[in-house]
């Protein structure tokens, strides 16, 4: 097993003129690492055309919409109040809809701490990616590093999927492992995983940006 994400060989692809940046928006609760990683990534590969157009959080004073801001992106924080644990109801449509006034076609949970519902599932159906800091199946929820080590698991790593109404439940789109250490400890193992979780991520979506385009088209 390789200790590190090895994307494969990319081949060189451009978007067609004819057709408009495919965009993509990010879901965020805390200090948006792979946010950050996301937004300054995409523009590494600008002939790719895939843009960032908004950030949301459900968190007032997150640390990520200070970054998006100062990287040029639109950030916003929408309560999702009164639930504590998931976006549902009038909030979820809230959300829906401030996705859809900046045009996002595809969305990115990123550190995300709510259960998402039907109705942004559906609405992003197939085009809403989720990244899990362990090797889904195996791990599902919170408190993943503690439990990892409490096992009898060798390998760690972390995992993008698509996602539906089961959670951690969707299509495993990539994965990234690497072997875990005799002195590992929960911090030196989150650690370790999220310096895998930047690129994992990244190639994710851009695969299957590259599909949905390939698939769905999208004209001026």
């Amino acid at each position: 097993m390789p200790s590190h994400f090895v994307p494969a060989r990319r081949k060189k692809v451009t978007f067609q003129s004819k057709k408009r940046a495919l965009c993509f928006a990010i879901l965020i609760s805390g200090t948006g690492s792979n946010m950050e990683a996301l937004i300054r990534k995409s523009r590494q590969e600008k002939a790719l055309a895939i843009k960032p157009v908004l950030v949301l959080s459900d968190t007032e004073q997150a640390l990520g919409l200070k970054k998006a801001r100062a990287l040029g992106v639109p950030a916003k924080f929408l309560s999702a109040k009164p639930f504590k644990t998931k976006l549902e109801g009038g909030r979820e449509q809230v959300y829906l809809r401030a996705l859809q006034k900046h045009g996002a076609d595809m969305l990115c949970l990123a550190g995300f701490m709510r259960v998402v519902k039907k109705k942004l599932i559906h609405g992003y159906k197939q085009r809403m990616l989720n990244i899990h800091p362990s090797l889904l199946p195996k791990f599902k929820g919170l408190g993943t590093f503690k439990r990892v080590l409490a096992s009898a698991e060798k390998e760690a790593g972390a995992t993008v999927h698509l996602v539906e109404l089961a959670l951690d439940g969707g299509r495993i789109l990539e994965q990234a492992r690497l072997l875990i250490k005799t002195d590992d400890t929960a911090e030196t193992l989150k650690e370790r995983v999220q310096s895998l979780e930047y690129e994992l991520y990244w190639h994710a979506l851009r695969k299957r940006a590259l599909f949905f385009r390939k698939k769905q088209g999208l004209k001026k």
